[in-house]
């Protein structure tokens, strides 16, 4: 997972892309169903769901 993350970091970096990696590979790691990931701005009351 490491080096996937240093992959995403080094290349284009897409604050999505490496969420949904981690996301992703969390998921798998607990062998869940599915996954969701909340995002909170610090500026802003409202919540975004990944």
């Amino acid at each position: 997972m490491t080096a996937e993350i240093a992959h995403l970091l080094t290349a284009d970096f897409d604050s999505r892309a490496l969420l949904g990696s981690i996301t992703e590979r969390t998921r798998r790691t607990f062998k869940s169903a599915w996954r969701v990931l909340l995002l909170r701005a610090t500026d802003s009351i409202s919540v975004e769901i990944v």
